[in-house]
């Protein structure tokens, strides 16, 4: 919760090996300018938001931090590493590196609003077929989503979640033909986050 704000797109160098921060707050978002083209859901894209609550969007930001089934629906394409109301401005940090074939966004030891607790977790742009990874350190939140959401212009709104988590260590979705792969944590223990330390990696966009 707090301020909304959005920052131009700045000058991204390419490769960029070393971790670039972003600097963002509470409630915040930040376009990013990707090293190739990246595809989405049948839809090309050259540069990213970033947004401040564990998510990346194209075409737009956003910077809501309830996250709801319908939001994630009906908004911009979106890829969720874990959308919650994250709070970089209160600790933690957020940054991205790239090359010529890979973008990677990570969030690390991030708490949730006001102050509480610390999440880590990456997501990274695929040249190579595009596809999209999904990495997790700790987790403390309870409550979320994550996963892949084609956005309002193509998903019917009525796509239902799926269990992310089917492999004891990492998992690779197949998206062809879906409009969303996702799973939404209500918390606490009977549908607490269960990602922490695991890999979820979506193909085929």
């Amino acid at each position: 919760m707090g301020t909304t704000a959005a920052v131009a797109a700045p000058e991204l160098p390419v490769p960029a090996r070393a971790a670039v921060p972003l600097p963002l707050g509470d409630d915040s978002t930040i376009q990013v300018s990707l090293p190739f083209t990246f595809r989405i859901c049948g839809q090309a894209y050259t540069s990213v938001w970033v947004n401040s609550n564990g998510n990346l969007t194209f075409g737009s930001g956003d910077t809501n931090f309830v996250e709801s089934t319908p939001q994630f629906l009906n908004g911009p394409p979106r890829i969720a590493g874990l959308w919650d109301d994250l709070n970089p401005g209160a600790g933690g940090t957020v940054s991205y590196t790239s090359t010529q074939n890979e973008f990677t966004v990570a969030f690390e030891n991030v708490p949730e609003f006001f102050n509480s607790g610390s999440n880590t977790f990456s997501m990274t742009l695929r040249r190579s077929s595009n596809q999209i990874d999904l990495k997790y350190g700790g987790l403390t939140a309870q409550d979320g989503i994550a996963g892949v959401s084609c956005g309002g212009a193509i998903t019917t709104g009525t796509e239902t979640e799926r269990n992310l988590r089917t492999e004891p260590d990492q998992v690779t979705h197949n998206m062809r033909g879906l409009t969303a792969f996702f799973e939404q944590f209500t918390g606490p223990a009977s549908d607490s986050v269960d990602l922490a330390n695991y890999r979820v990696r979506f193909t085929n966009q």
